[in-house]
C-alpha cells in the first residue's frame, strides 16, 4: 500500500517525476523476483532460459514430447538417441531394447565383472556366435582355451585336428563311421592307461594286458620264446613216445599254458632219429617243460648228448 501511494504521488507531479516513477517500478519489480518466487500459470519463452541455481521441478518435464522425465518415479524415456560422453554408472537390473530384433552394437571394449545375459543371440563381429535357443559357440577363426575344458556331450572334429601336448582320453576312442575308416596318427608313442605302449619309432607294441586279434579270436595274455636244452632220462622204446624235459628259468612256464618246440635243424639231430610230436608245460614245475620224443632209431635208444641244444619253444599263456 505504501509503495501505491508513492508511486501515486510521483506520477502526479509532472514529467520528471513520471521518469522517476518509471525507474522505481522497475526496482520494486527486481526486488519482487529476486526472492521466492511461485507461478501459478504456464512460463512460455521464445529465448534461452538461463537458471544459475539448483531448480526443482515438482511435476513431469516435457521436451517437446520427445523426451520425457516422470515426476513420480523418476524414470526417463526419449525417442531419440542418448549419448553420454562420460562414464555411465546403471545399478539396478538394466534391460535395453524391447524387441528382439532390437540390436546392440558395442564400439569399443566390453567390461563385466559379474553375470552378462543375453535373451538373444550374441554376435561377436559376424564371426563368432552364440545362439540363445541351444547355447551353441560357432567360431570361423581358431577356439583357444587355456584351462582345462570339459566337453560333456563330446565333440566333432570336421577337419585335421593337431594336439600338441598330451591327450588323456578316459573312455572309448574310435575313428570309424558309417561310410568311411579314419585313421588315428600319433607321432610320438602312444599310451594306453599306463598299461600299453605303442613305439613310434618302431611300431612295437607292449601290453601287460591280453590281446586279442580279429573278432573271433582268443585274448592272449602273453608270449614267451626261447631256446633251450632236452635231457632225456634213458633210452626210448623203438617207435615208440616218451617225454624229455627242457629247462627254463624260474616262472617262465605255468600249467595250462600252450607249448610249442622246434628242433634245431642241424645234422646231427635230424641223423639221430628222434621226432618231436608233441610238447606241454610240466604239471610239477613252472621251470621247465615236457617234449614229447618219438624213437625211430629201430631199437632201444637214448638221445645223444648234442641232441637237442637248442631247440627254440614258443609259449601262450
Amino acid at each position: 500500500m505504501y509503495v501505491k501511494n508513492l508511486v501515486g504521488k510521483i506520477f502526479s507531479r509532472g514529467p520528471v517525476s513520471v521518469t522517476l516513477a518509471v525507474v522505481l517500478s522497475v526496482l520494486v519489480v527486481t526486488a519482487t523476483v529476486g526472492a521466492a518466487t511461485t507461478i501459478s500459470t504456464n512460463i512460455n519463452t521464445a529465448g534461452t532460459l538461463t537458471v544459475s541455481g539448483a531448480s526443482s521441478l515438482n511435476g513431469n518435464v516435457d521436451v517437446n514430447g520427445y523426451a520425457t522425465t516422470t515426476a513420480a518415479s523418476g524414470n526417463f524415456a526419449t525417442q531419440g538417441t542418448l549419448t553420454v560422453t562420460g562414464a555411465t554408472a546403471l545399478n539396478g537390473s538394466t534391460t535395453i531394447g524391447n524387441a528382439a530384433a532390437d540390436n546392440i552394437t558395442i564400439a569399443g571394449h566390453a567390461t563385466s565383472s559379474q553375470t552378462f545375459a543375453t535373451l538373444g543371440n550374441l554376435y561377436v563381429n559376424g564371426y563368432a556366435t552364440t545362439t540363445a535357443s541351444s547355447g551353441a559357440i560357432a567360431t570361423a577363426a581358431t577356439f583357444s582355451a587355456v584351462g582345462l575344458s570339459t566337453l560333456t556331450g563330446g565333440f566333432i572334429s570336421s577337419a585335421s585336428s593337431t594336439v600338441n601336448a598330451n591327450l588323456t582320453v578316459n573312455g572309448n576312442a574310435t575313428t570309424t563311421n558309417a561310410t568311411t575308416t579314419d585313421a588315428l596318427y600319433v607321432t610320438g608313442n602312444s599310451y594306453v592307461g599306463g598299461r600299453a605302449t605303442t613305439t613310434a619309432a618302431s611300431g612295437n607294441i607292449a601290453t601287460v594286458g591280453s590281446l586279442t586279434v580279429g573278432n573271433a579270436g582268443s585274448a592272449v595274455a602273453q608270449i614267451i620264446r626261447g631256446t633251450c636244452s632236452l635231457v632225456a632220462n634213458g633210452p626210448i622204446v623203438a617207435t615208440s613216445t616218451e617225454y624229455v624235459s627242457c629247462a627254463l628259468a624260474s616262472g617262465t612256464v605255468a600249467s595250462g599254458d600252450l607249448v610249442f618246440v622246434t628242433l634245431a635243424t642241424t645234422t646231427t639231430a635230424v641223423a639221430q632219429n628222434f621226432v618231436v610230436v608233441g610238447a606241454q608245460a610240466s604239471t610239477s614245475s613252472d621251470t621247465s617243460i615236457s617234449v614229447k620224443l618219438l624213437n625211430l632209431t629201430g631199437a632201444a635208444a637214448t638221445p645223444g648228448a648234442t641232441f637237442g641244444v637248442a631247440t627254440q619253444y614258443l609259449i601262450i599263456r
